[in-house]
C-alpha cells in the first residue's frame, strides 16, 4: 500500500505539538535551586495557612462557606506563596504566621490520653498538607509565574520540588506496617505498581512532556513509593525496632551503588540499556529507603513506643510527650533544625542519587513541618484537608490527572500570575471533588 504524505496543515499540527512538547521539557530542566532558608520559609506557608483555617472554623458553616474559608485562608495563599507572591516571601511568612499564631490558644495541661490524640491530630494534619501542597505544586510548576529555583534540581541543590517524593516517603513511614506493629500484606504494593504502569503507558502513548533525569526513562515516582512499601514488609519480616531501622538506613546510605555512583548518574552518558535508561529512579532508590528507615527509626521509638507502654513507663511517655504536642514542637524544630544544619555541612544534596545530605535534608524539611504541625494540632476541619487526609493515594492520583488534563487543553505557559492563583484554587476543588465521587462509589458499591 502506498504511504499518504501529510497535509501541510497535518505537518503544521505535529511540528507544534513537537514544539509544545519541548518548550515544556526545556521549562523544568536545567535549574540549580534556590537557598535553604528560603526552602525552610516557604515549608511553613502550608502549616501556617492550616492552623489559620482550622482555628477559624465554626461547626455551623455550610458547605460553601467552608469551601470560601478553604479557599482564601487555604488554598489561594499557598498557591499565592508558590507564584506571585514568591518573591515576598519573607512578608508572607510574617503575615501568616501572625494570623495563625494570633488564633491560638494557650496550650492546656494535658491528660495523657488526650495527648495521644493530640498527636493523632498532628500526623493526620501533616499528612493533609502534605497532599494538598503536593497537588498544588505538581501544577504550579508549568506556569512562569512559578519561580525556576523552585523548580526540581539536575544535578546538586535546593529545591522544593525536589521534596515531593521524600515527603511521601516520611509520612508513610508515620503509618506504616512496621511502625504500628502490624502485619505487612504483600497486595498492599499493587496498587502502586499499577499506578506505576499506567503512568508510564499514558504518557508515552499521549507524548505528555517528561523530565528524564527525574527518574529515568520508564521509571516514576510510584516505582519508587513501591520499593519503599517493599523495605516496610522486609522491616516487618525481619521484626526491626529503632535500632535495626537506624543500622538499615546507614547501611544503605553508604553501601556502594552496584556501579550507579555520583559521577555516572549525573553524567550525559547514553541511556542505551534498561539500566542505563533508568539509572536515576535505581540509584535513587536505595536512598529513599534509607529515607523510610530512618523516619521509621524515629517515629517507632519516640511516637509508637511511646503509645505501647503508655501505662508502663512514665519515661517513655515523657519522650512521647516531649515531641507532638504544642508545648513539645520547639523541641522537634530544634531536632529538625540540627538535621538542616548537617546537610549544609555535609555538602549540596542530589536528588537523582539520594545521597546522604539528601536524606537529612528530607529529614530536617519535614521534621520542620510536623513541628508546625504539632503546633496547631486540631481536628481537620473544612473540605479540603478533611478529603486529601482520608484519601492520600487517590488524592494523588486526581491531582495528577488534572494536571494532565489542563496541560493538554491549555498553554500553561502563557497564563499570568493572578490567573494560575485562580486555576491552582480551582484544581484543588476539582481534586477534592474527583476523590470524593470516586470514595463514594466505591463506598456505594460495597455496602
Amino acid at each position: 500500500s502506498t504511504k499518504r504524505s501529510l497535509l501541510p496543515h497535518e505537518c503544521t499540527n505535529v511540528k507544534m505539538s513537537s514544539t509544545w512538547k519541548q518548550q515544556k521539557e526545556a521549562f523544568v530542566s536545567d535549574h540549580d535551586g534556590g537557598s535553604l532558608i528560603e526552602l525552610i520559609a516557604v515549608a511553613a506557608v502550608v502549616p501556617l495557612c492550616c492552623g489559620a483555617r482550622l482555628k477559624l472554623h465554626d461547626a455551623k458553616d455550610s458547605t460553601s462557606v467552608k469551601l470560601a474559608k478553604d479557599a482564601g485562608l487555604l488554598v489561594a495563599p499557598i498557591a499565592a506563596s508558590l507564584t506571585i507572591g514568591a518573591d515576598y516571601m519573607p512578608a508572607m511568612f510574617l503575615v501568616l504566621a501572625a494570623v495563625a499564631l494570633r488564633t491560638q490558644k494557650h496550650p492546656a495541661t494535658r491528660a495523657a490520653s488526650d495527648m495521644l490524640v493530640t498527636h493523632a491530630h498532628a500526623i493526620r494534619l501533616f499528612r493533609a498538607c502534605q497532599a494538598v501542597f503536593t497537588g498544588i505544586c505538581i501544577l504550579a510548576v508549568d506556569f512562569r509565574a512559578f519561580p525556576r529555583r523552585f523548580c526540581k534540581t539536575e544535578t546538586y541543590g535546593y529545591s522544593l520540588m525536589d521534596m515531593g517524593v521524600g515527603s511521601f516517603v516520611v509520612g508513610n513511614a508515620m503509618i506504616s506496617r512496621l511502625v504500628l506493629g502490624r502485619t505487612w500484606q504483600p497486595k498492599r504494593i499493587l496498587p502502586l505498581v499499577v499506578l506505576g504502569l499506567g503512568r508510564l503507558i499514558t504518557v508515552k502513548a499521549s507524548g505528555y512532556p517528561e523530565h528524564v533525569t527525574e527518574y529515568g526513562v520508564h521509571w516514576n515516582a510510584f516505582f519508587t513509593l513501591a520499593v519503599v512499601d517493599l523495605c516496610d514488609g522486609l522491616g516487618c519480616y525481619l521484626k526491626l525496632g529503632p535500632g535495626g531501622c537506624l543500622c538499615a538506613a546507614m547501611a544503605l546510605m553508604v553501601v556502594p551503588r552496584f556501579g550507579l555512583g555520583a559521577a555516572y548518574v549525573l553524567s550525559d552518558a547514553p541511556r542505551d540499556s534498561l539500566f542505563a535508561a533508568n539509572r536515576e529512579g535505581l540509584a535513587s532508590a536505595p536512598g529513599y529507603a534509607a529515607l523510610f528507615f530512618a523516619a521509621a527509626a524515629f517515629f517507632d521509638f519516640v511516637l509508637a513506643r511511646g503509645q505501647r507502654h503508655l501505662s508502663l513507663d512514665d519515661s517513655v511517655v515523657s519522650l512521647f510527650n516531649l515531641f507532638l504536642n504544642k508545648r513539645g514542637a520547639p523541641a522537634l524544630a530544634c531536632v529538625s533544625g540540627a538535621f538542616l544544619a548537617l546537610t549544609w555541612l555535609a555538602g549540596p544534596p542530589s536528588r537523582r542519587v539520594a545521597d546522604a545530605p539528601f536524606v537529612l535534608l528530607c529529614l530536617g524539611f519535614n521534621g520542620w513541618i510536623l513541628a508546625l504541625c504539632a503546633l496547631f494540632a486540631d481536628r481537620l476541619q473544612g473540605v479540603v484537608l478533611v478529603v486529601a487526609d482520608a484519601h492520600l493515594l487517590y488524592w494523588f492520583l486526581a491531582a495528577n490527572v488534572t494536571t494532565g488534563v489542563f496541560n493538554f487543553a491549555t498553554d500553561s505557559l502563557k497564563i499570568p500570575g493572578f490567573v494560575a492563583v485562580v486555576v491552582l484554587v480551582a484544581k484543588t476543588f476539582a481534586d477534592a471533588f474527583l476523590v470524593q465521587t470516586a470514595t463514594a462509589e466505591m463506598r456505594l458499591k460495597e455496602s
